[in-house]
């Protein structure tokens, strides 16, 4: 295809596939990369993903903050490992 500079013909005759077949591939690995749902429903897959990676940005920052929290911060009383 483009990036080999073989015909799709081509590449559908060496892996023993129609080319309908290639075609369809082609546009679902397009649409995969351009977060486009597909055919197969992937697209809840993909918005979900999209969905926890946010999240976990979200929890990062918030473990960060406590993680530069002094453990004195709010009195000499409050103490990380429960005494005081």
């Amino acid at each position: 295809m483009h990036r080999s500079g073989r015909t799709r013909r081509q590449v559908a005759d060496d892996l023993a596939i129609g080319l309908s077949t290639l075609a369809r591939w082609s546009r679902d690995g397009r649409d995969q990369v351009d977060g486009k749902p597909d055919a197969s429903g992937n697209g809840d897959i993909v918005a979900e993903l999209k969905r926890l990676r946010r999240e976990n940005d979200v929890l990062r920052q918030e473990r960060d903050i406590l993680k530069k929290r002094e453990p004195y911060a709010d009195g000499p009383g409050d103490h990380w490992n429960g005494e005081g």
